[in-house]
């Protein structure tokens, strides 16, 4: 696994998908998952408005972008509610979100910074557990496995 940091627009990542979040109770998406939802026209707003994405603690919701954006799926992850929102949170949703990547096949992901916005933790510490949710998500141990 290679994890690099990058500055960009999230819709424009040369990725197979886009990993964005949601906090519970919001009745339209903000921050980049806005941003992500503009490009799709709306399509996360609309499920969400339909009661399909709630955005409940490790909630995960597949979109597929159609061609909308270069990316071929959006994955919405759930942070639960805002006001219970702390680092493992963060932590835990993504390593959810990594595990259904990997079960859709996906090689190459890119996310948003988590918790950096409306979370209220800084961009580092964010980075950290982000990459530690990852690494968390997608560990598998294999020492004791032989092939017959």
């Amino acid at each position: 696994m290679e994890i690099k940091v990058v500055v960009g627009d999230i819709v424009n990542q040369q990725v197979d998908a886009i990993l964005v979040n949601l906090f519970e109770g919001l009745e339209h998406p903000s921050g980049a998952t806005a941003a992500v939802d503009k490009a799709l026209d709306g399509a996360i707003s609309q499920l969400m408005a339909d009661g399909e994405i709630k955005g409940k603690p490790n909630e995960v919701t597949v979109l597929h972008t159609l061609g909308k954006i270069l990316p071929k799926r959006v994955v919405v992850v759930g942070l639960g509610k805002q006001a219970d929102f702390k680092l493992n949170r963060v932590r835990t949703a993504v390593a959810v979100a990594c595990r259904e990547l990997r079960s859709l096949g996906v090689k190459r992901a890119a996310t948003i910074v988590h918790g950096a916005g409306a979370g209220g933790m800084s961009s580092e510490k964010a980075s950290q557990v982000i990459t530690e949710g990852a690494i968390m998500g997608l560990y598998t141990f294999r020492r004791h496995i032989t092939e017959i």
